[in-house]
């Protein structure tokens, strides 16, 4: 690739080294003035020198503080704080957070045009019932990257029975929305986190994008996108309303790419013993996209909720997924709670197209690989590829208050439909993947699933597979998340 403009900085393999940057270094001194000869020796203290267009530029290693940024950049000269080239510093919280409400390895409140890139983040842990966090981003805050970062053991205090903790938190708590946020190639793993999630965003967020991300080895949730919940911001509007600017809820979002993988709340203290922890759950979020993710070992490949009665979860659009081998089911839709309690919502105006579902009811509640709960409304379900765990079924309403759903074009396999009427182009056939016990879920030739998915529609479907290749714009695509 061309390297930039000799101005720019020193290059690294593609990466550049501006020019232009406050230096840190753990053999510095904060009483330096952060050039590369007299570098600072905290962040925090490379952050106070930073001005919009400024880089704090850290070198490698470890870095006991818990950094908060007191300013905005602008637009076009965002503050970036980030590693040297080649180097990954390490913000280590071991100890610290007690006497902080919200304690943060990084956190970012009310702060507009800021990215951080490429640390270590890890080893804080809840303390005295406090809710920690290695990157909380909160308040109206806008423009803000978080990219290429590492965040791991961040727990709950206590193993979690009471609080929560998250690795990235998105939280809109302003009647100005949080908006334009990306989240890009981090990797979080190995975190205790409660009754809460590893990446969340929650509350009055509009416009943003979860891609490439890499969640593992958590017990609960990995990826969230919360609705409604009134201790977010207690002052917006809860109301089903995607389009007011107060509304409390998290929309307009692309969520592309992502991997999720050794996910499960079975030994989560505060679910004692019930598996209920989602790869990629939606409660109360709307106008989202989530496509060409990656999702296995988990209680839940997908959810599509609402934790609140009579609110919903909407047009949200599920496509050219990879589901396999999770525990309860592969998707869920619809309130988990027949009634109006806790977990009495709405899933409405849904769409769940070409995904891949594979042995993903092995040994959880559910048996079957699609599960439409309580208060579907108005959803589709077609051009999937669902195989059965062995003994369960692949698509099956478990609940009440149905209406509207329409589930056809559909290929199952080891498996029936059960509770719903399905569409008169269903095949029940194995849909001769190249390898399932390698994972290898593209179709080979003879398969019942190609061109025969539904009518092609570039705004339902999609333009590319699961693996980014073009999708047949001819009579029909395939089935599945796959083209051939």
């Amino acid at each position: 690739m061309d390297v930039a403009p000799t101005d720019a900085g020193v290059s690294d393999g593609g990466c550049v080294n501006p020019t232009r940057a406050v230096h840190v270094s753990p053999t510095g001194a904060d009483t330096n003035d952060g050039s590369e000869a007299r570098p600072v020796a905290t962040i925090n203290r490379g952050l106070a020198l930073a001005m919009p267009g400024d880089t704090v530029l850290v070198r490698a290693g470890t870095f006991r503080e818990l950094v908060v940024v007191p300013r905005s950049g602008a637009a076009g000269s965002p503050i970036t704080l980030r590693g040297r080239c080649g180097e990954r510093p390490v913000i280590d919280g071991t100890g610290l957070g007690r006497g902080v409400a919200a304690p943060a390895l990084v956190r970012i409140e009310g702060r507009s045009h800021i990215t951080v890139e490429g640390f270590e983040l890890r080893a804080l842990s809840g303390m005295g019932g406090n809710f920690p966090a290695g990157v909380w981003v909160r308040g109206a805050s806008t423009n803000i990257t978080i990219r290429a970062n590492v965040v791991h053991s961040i727990n709950a205090e206590g193993g979690g029975r009471d609080n929560g903790a998250h690795g990235i938190a998105v939280y809109g708590t302003s009647t100005t929305p949080t908006e334009d946020i990306v989240l890009e190639r981090n990797e979080l793993h190995t975190m205790v986190l409660g009754p809460s999630e590893a990446l969340v965003i929650n509350g009055n967020v509009r416009r943003f994008t979860v891609r490439d991300n890499t969640v593992r080895d958590v017990n609960n949730i990995a990826y969230d996108f919360i609705g409604f919940e009134p201790d977010v911001c207690a002052s917006c509007n809860q109301t089903d309303d995607l389009d007011r600017a107060d509304v409390n809820r998290v929309r307009d979002g692309l969520v592309v790419g992502n991997l999720a993988f050794n996910v499960s709340s079975a030994r989560n203290p505060a679910y004692m013993g019930t598996k209920s922890a989602g790869c990629f759950y939606v409660d109360g979020g709307g106008r989202i996209l989530i496509e060409r993710n990656r999702a296995h070992h988990c209680d839940l490949g997908v959810e599509l909720a609402s934790e609140h009665p009579r609110l919903s979860t909407r047009a949200v659009t599920v496509r050219n997924n990879v589901l396999w081998q999770n525990d309860v089911t592969g998707i869920a839709t619809g309130g988990y709670d027949s009634g109006t309690g806790p977990g009495g919502g709405i899933a409405r105006d849904c769409v769940i197209v070409h995904n891949t579902i594979v042995d993903s009811s092995r040994s959880g509640w559910a048996n079957t690989g699609i599960l439409l709960q309580n208060r579907n409304q108005n959803n589709t379900y077609a051009s999937n590829i669902i195989v059965a765990s062995a003994g369960h079924r692949a698509l099956e309403v478990g609940g009440s208050l149905n209406t509207g759903n329409t589930v056809d074009y559909n290929l199952v396999f080891r498996g029936a439909v059960a509770g719903i009427t399905a569409g008169t182009h269903q095949i029940n056939s194995d849909p001769r993947f190249v390898n399932e016990a390698t994972a290898d879920f593209r179709l080979q030739a003879p398969s019942p699933a190609i061109d025969r998915a539904a009518p092609f529609d570039a705004t339902r479907d999609g333009t590319l597979d699961a693996d980014a290749r073009p999708r047949s714009s001819g009579a029909a695509p395939d089935m599945g998340a796959f083209e051939r």
